[in-house]
């Protein structure tokens, strides 16, 4: 290809080459010879004018930057790559340039804007309806959540990331989030779901000969007998951790098997073996970069050192340990451990610079713990520990899966037959009379009784024989008590009601409306254009932009002015005559300095109401206007 572009002087040809090239370098792992390519080609595009090629290049540098451990050049060229490929709507490169951006800001200790990276690039892949990133993404992005203290919202992710990766039949993606799912319960305390999830994940790698996980799974299983003090049980898991082949990943894992080590043998009251052991293992993690696992280990450290009565070599240890959790920008690893440590964290209360510190993380995880209380008292289940039997998708367009695999057109024997079953997962418990009403208008009631019941059993041969059960007492047809459905326009209207319940200051409320936003794949039933989906149409598109309103009056407050924007622009996109809409962007672009657009977006609002109704924009809007030009 080189040789045919050089013939034919083809500049732009030529740079796409060089892209290429450091792409493969990059996945060769040769990561110093790919950044050299990478970084010629980059400077050659832009002077072309080739956008596109040149987002390429700044990204492949910057992996090759993340590959090498400069975190802070990886940051700059995938965001500069990440705004190009948005100019140039290329959606899949920028998609995947935002997961990129997400893992350096995750390595960096920006969890939160880990976070958002990851939810847009979500939000790209979910609008292009492409699968194969989302289990993946998904799982990273419940992990973000996890380590944020958003243990419901992590746990919503990770059963939709399981979802996912079962349709794409992607085993690596569900071995990670089973272990995710395990590790989120266990901190909560429910460590029998924890175990259980654990041991499908390794029988799943065991399967799948995904052998790189198995150290992972058994140190998990270990810390799980050794929270409920089955020690010598956590030492055997540790035996076989210790028995996996070592990797380029489990170089790290093995000094973290050490830190649960010693943290056993200090339980079992071997203090002065702990302590040497933690002591050496600090060193080597320190040695490495292990920050995490370091801030972890210093804790179990400070608890040794505390036992043996050095009580100001604890609180140093407890020190460093909480000054690590601000550099990787979380502390869960700190919180998951807070019960245990409890003696040291209550004598710590009163010591200078750390006694607010030690009270705080006691009381994140005593609110750990009682979240899984929360989530029992509501009667919800703390996750799916098998796919749903039926899944039901209505946002956006309408599909009906078993099972994983979609009921094709032909098994319905009917559209009608698919139009009943949508109607009861949303509508039931429902009287047959109102069924008759709603499907069969103008017939006669015998007629319109054998019409149903040839539907009905239309229905049941495609779904399931017993998926809709007739209640005589009541009269009513209902879905199956013992029926499992994962039904999306239920679970966003669950979440945007929960997110705008939050209160304004909280600080939970940007991310839990942004979650909720997510969730919105389109006007419910857009493919299907039946009189009795209008109104729960409209509600749930209502609704939607509800949550849109709110979220950029939130992320306004945040100073997030860009991301306000965007959001507003969506709102407006369903709503272009909502006065207090308009009212919002005006406010937004004069605080983003963008005088000019103000000016430019009140006249085609005002346009607009001319157009549509006949009207000005109401006093109010007219003097925010003049007030944000003087």
């Amino acid at each position: 290809a080189q040789a045919g572009y050089t013939r034919q002087g083809d500049s732009r040809g030529l740079v796409s080459v060089e892209v290429i090239r450091s792409a493969l370098s990059y996945r060769e792992g040769k990561y110093e010879e790919a950044l050299v390519i990478a970084g010629a080609a980059g400077p050659q595009a832009r002077r072309l004018g080739e956008t596109g090629l040149s987002a390429r290049a700044d990204r492949f540098a910057g992996l090759c930057h993340f590959a090498l451990g400069n975190l802070g050049s990886a940051e700059v060229l995938l965001q500069r790559a990440a705004l190009l490929f948005e100019k140039t709507q290329e959606r899949y490169d920028w998609a995947w340039t935002l997961h990129d951006l997400a893992r350096v800001l995750r390595a960096n200790g920006q969890t939160a804007r880990a976070a958002l990276a990851q939810q847009r690039a979500l939000a790209i892949w979910r609008e292009a309806g492409n699968l194969g990133p989302l289990a993946m993404a998904l799982n990273n992005f419940g992990w973000d959540q996890h380590m944020l203290g958003q243990y419901e919202a992590a746990l919503a992710t990770y059963t939709e990331a399981l979802d996912r990766a079962r349709q794409t039949g992607s085993g690596p993606a569900e071995i990670l989030v089973l272990a995710g799912q395990g590790d989120l319960l266990a901190e909560l305390g429910d460590r029998n779901t924890a175990a259980e999830l654990y041991r499908r994940a390794i029988g799943l790698a065991e399967s799948l000969g995904e052998i790189g996980f198995l150290a992972y799974l058994f140190r998990a299983l270990a810390r799980l007998e050794r929270w409920s003090g089955n020690y010598l049980g956590a030492l055997e898991w540790l035996r076989r951790a210790d028995l996996v082949p070592a990797s380029s990943q489990a170089e790290s894992a093995g000094t973290n098997t050490q830190c649960l080590r010693g943290a056993i043998l200090l339980e079992m009251g071997h203090v002065e073996d702990a302590l040497a052991l933690l002591d050496q293992t600090c060193a080597e993690l320190e040695q490495a970069g292990a920050i995490v696992d370091l801030a972890q280990g210093r804790l179990t450290l400070a608890r040794a050192q505390f036992r043996c009565g050095r009580e100001a070599e604890a609180f140093a240890s407890l020190r460093q340990a909480f000054t690590l959790a601000e550099q990787v920008g979380y502390d869960q690893m700190l919180v998951a451990e807070a019960l245990a440590a409890r003696d040291l964290l209550e004598s710590a209360r009163a010591a200078p610079g750390i006694g607010l510190k030690a009270t705080a993380l006691i009381g994140r995880a005593e609110a750990a713990q009682a979240v899984l209380t929360h989530i029992r008292a509501r009667s919800e289940p703390i996750l799916a520990s098998r796919p749903p039997t039926i899944e039901v998708r209505a946002l956006g367009g309408s599909r009906v899966l078993r099972e994983g695999a979609e009921i094709a057109p032909g098994d319905w024997a009917s559209q009608q037959a698919r139009e009943l079953f949508l109607y009861f997962v949303e509508a039931a418990p429902v009287r047959r009379e109102h069924i008759l009403e709603i499907f069969w208008p103008d017939t006669t009631s015998a007629r319109a009784t054998a019409n149903f019941h040839g539907v009905l059993h239309r229905l049941r041969r495609a779904v399931g024989r017993d998926v809709v059960v007739f209640h005589a007492e009541r009269g009513e047809y209902r879905l199956s008590p013992g029926l499992e459905i994962a039904y999306d326009a239920d679970r966003f209207e669950r979440s945007a009601r929960k997110a705008l319940a939050i209160a304004a200051d909280d600080p939970r409320r940007a991310a839990s409306l942004a979650a909720a936003i997510e969730l919105y794949g389109g006007d419910y039933l857009a493919d299907l254009p039946v009189e009795w989906a209008l109104e729960r149409r409209r509600a749930l598109c209502d609704l939607y932009v509800e949550v849109l309103c709110e979220s950029a009056d939130q992320l306004m407050r945040l100073t997030r002015y860009a991301e306000a924007r965007q959001t507003l622009a969506r709102a407006l996109a369903r709503e272009p005559l909502r006065d207090d809409l308009h009212s919002l962007m005006l406010r937004c672009l004069a605080a983003m300095g963008r005088r000019h657009e103000v000016v430019e977006h009140y006249q085609r609002y005002r346009q607009t109401l001319r157009a549509e109704l006949g009207l000005d924009p109401p006093a109010e809007s007219r003097a925010l206007y003049a007030r944000l030009i003087e």
